[in-house]
Parts: C-alpha cells; structure tokens; sequence
C-alpha cells in the first residue's frame, strides 16, 4: 500500500500543468456553449 501510494505523486505532473488542462476543458466548453447558442 505503502509503495504504490509513494509512487504516485512522483508520476503526477505539476500543480500548473493540471490547471493548464483544467482551463483547456472548460475554454472548449465555453467555446461549445457559446457556438450552440449563436
């Protein structure tokens, strides 16, 4: 349990890196909104 749960933080990518991506989703989900509504 122990090595799995050590493992996996050093494999995830950085803070920014998922905020980066969070913020692509949602910018192509305004962009999907805002072209089904026009």
């Amino acid at each position: 349990m122990n090595k799995t749960f050590n493992i996996a933080p050093a494999k995830m990518p950085p803070y920014s890196t998922i905020r980066k991506v969070i913020m692509g989703v949602n910018w192509e989900k305004l962009l999907a909104i805002s072209q089904s509504e026009s």
